[in-house]
């Protein structure tokens, strides 16, 4: 819980920060959503390496 309400927070201030630096507001939104691919991405990369992990000290 505490994960999510820092990825809302740190989104929700890297919005502003562009609005604030007047970026087309599209532009914002492209920038948010490769944001969000990213965090994706590395959330799913940090589960593969937990299951290799975890297959290692059982097998």
């Amino acid at each position: 819980m505490a994960g999510t309400f820092l990825g809302v927070t740190l989104v929700a201030i890297f919005t502003q920060v562009l609005v604030l630096f007047s970026i087309d507001p599209f532009l914002v939104q492209v920038v948010l959503g490769l944001l969000i691919l990213w965090a994706v991405g590395v959330n799913r990369l940090r589960e593969v390496r937990a299951q290799k992990q975890s297959k290692a000290f059982a097998g």
